[in-house]
């Protein structure tokens, strides 16, 4: 699942647009465009983005977690181009032009091995959010980034639309969890991450629907 039509002047091959799911196969090229340097940015491409090398020595090392959230104030300065980028996106393609940094979670880096999956789930409360008043609100837009290609397993299934977006070094997959407007879940995105045999490395963020999402969940001021 991964059509091409040019969208925006994004240096990005938009692929679909379906009950609000978007995925662009070249999603990096982008996020390269806007950096100047810095960190794990100089040159950056999917093996490179958010320090892939890095998170290996650190998920290899103390930490046994196979997560890493990016939410140090160490870290602004690093994840700055891909939160400034999806925020363009969605100011200039949805309309939502007050999708700033301040309403995003932190970006996390998850590495799925083989035999690993992410049962189906949907990513906004049922609830309308009620239970997140304190940490922002509603989530009411996803961001998964595809670091490497996954020949074998790791697709991103849509069970109730049919729908599997296959992971594609340097893509991105952005959808609708819940209306930005009225907060209520969108059922129809309910979805998972199909057992992996090949190795697999996403970025994923969350946007909430109030004015801030607190640090330690969201990135610092």
């Amino acid at each position: 699942f991964h059509p091409d039509d040019d969208l925006l002047g994004f240096g990005v091959a938009a692929t679909a647009i379906l009950v609000g799911i978007l995925v662009f196969d070249t999603f990096l090229s982008r996020v390269s465009d806007l950096t100047r340097g810095g960190d794990g940015f100089e040159n950056v491409d999917a093996d490179s983005f958010l320090g892939v090398e890095r998170l290996r020595s650190l998920l290899g090392g103390a930490r046994t977690s196979r997560s890493i959230a990016f939410n140090s104030p160490e870290d602004v300065e690093f994840i700055a181009p891909l939160v400034c980028s999806l925020s363009d996106f969605l100011a200039k393609r949805e309309g939502m032009g007050t999708m700033n940094w301040r309403r995003w979670e932190a970006p996390v880096c998850t590495s799925y091995a083989e035999g690993e999956r992410f049962g189906r789930h949907g990513d906004a409360s049922l609830s309308g959010g009620k239970e997140w008043e304190d940490m922002g609100g509603q989530r009411v837009v996803t961001a998964i980034v595809y670091l490497n290609d996954v020949p074998r397993g790791g697709e991103t299934a849509f069970n109730k639309l049919g729908l599997s977006v296959k992971p594609l070094k340097g893509a991105a997959l952005i959808f609708y969890p819940a209306d930005a407007s009225t907060w209520e879940a969108d059922g129809r995105t309910e979805h998972e991450g199909v057992v992996a045999v090949d190795q697999k490395w996403i970025v994923q963020m969350f946007g909430r629907g109030g004015d801030r999402v607190p640090h330690p969940l969201g990135i610092p001021d």
